[in-house]
């Protein structure tokens, strides 16, 4: 047994020897000859086979393609986040980039300058959201905070109403 499974494999071990019933399996990295790295799973369990004797039995299966397999799920739920929270990003930063080009647009074309203190309250709120994604892209845990439905409906009429002339 590798030495840095010695403690776990005494502690179970001495549990097998106490006549306890369920013992939980020991999982060891080795190494086979060729050099290959696998995993094992070990189970123990007290066999009597009359009252005189009484033998341990081992038991060890090659858990490696389960493994592997367990980890490429693993690798696989981190993308699928990692694609939920750019699709995120991206919807909202497209929702910022929509106000700020209809309230340039609406100046423009009808001289209309009063959308522009939406436009720079929406690119306030991207540089926000791009500091959001920069802190998470270095491993930032992020923040939550509580704010009022009337803000969110605000944004929103806003974004809707962004670059048409219909009063919302």
């Amino acid at each position: 047994v590798d030495p840095k499974y010695h403690e776990f494999a005494k502690t179970n071990f001495q549990k097998v020897l106490s006549g306890e019933k369920i013992v939980p399996a020991i999982e060891m990295e080795r190494q086979t000859e060729s050099g290959e790295k696998i995993t094992k799973e070990v189970n123990w369990k007290m066999l009597s086979v009359n009252t005189d004797e009484t033998f341990l039995m081992g038991v060890s299966r090659d858990i490696t393609d389960r493994k592997q397999a367990e980890e490429q799920q693993n690798k696989m739920e981190k993308l699928e986040s990692l694609g939920l929270l750019a699709r995120g990003f991206a919807h909202d930063f497209n929702n910022l980039l929509t106000t700020i080009l209809g309230a340039v647009s609406l100046a423009k074309d009808n001289r209309d300058y009063s959308a522009l203190g939406d436009a720079e309250h929406a690119c306030t709120n991207a540089t926000g959201l791009t500091k959001q994604l920069l802190a998470f892209a270095k491993g930032g845990g992020g923040t939550q905070s509580v704010c009022g439905a009337k803000d969110i409906l605000e944004d929103a009429r806003k974004i809707a109403a962004a670059g048409s002339i219909a009063a919302i």
